[in-house]
């Protein structure tokens, strides 16, 4: 898939992908697909986090999923970078996370 072809995606198919990409790599990684969660809704309050893998014990992290916890926001929406830093620190620091 291109970078106009992402380009083009609206938000339910952005997230499938997202889905999607991260089964791959857990699967070629060995990580549980359970550990796996990607959300539904753009507007959904969930803190700026739109897809997370997060596992324990084994295999260890490498590669495109270098820890065991990782979180992912997504967004169809132009976002010009005033706007991304708004969304990522709403109030000049970076978001909690958890």
């Amino acid at each position: 898939m291109t970078r106009d072809e992402v380009q083009l995606l609206n938000d339910d198919q952005l997230r499938d992908l997202l889905r999607l990409l991260l089964k791959a790599e857990a699967r070629q990684q060995g990580i549980p697909l359970s550990s796996i969660f990607v959300g539904g809704d753009q507007n959904a309050a969930d803190g700026g986090v739109d897809g997370r893998i997060e596992w324990i014990g084994d295999p260890e992290p490498a590669g495109w999923i270098p820890r065991r916890k990782i979180f992912f926001q997504s967004t169809a929406e132009k976002m010009l970078p005033a706007k991304l830093s708004r969304e990522l620190a709403p109030d000049g620091s970076p978001r909690a996370l958890y």
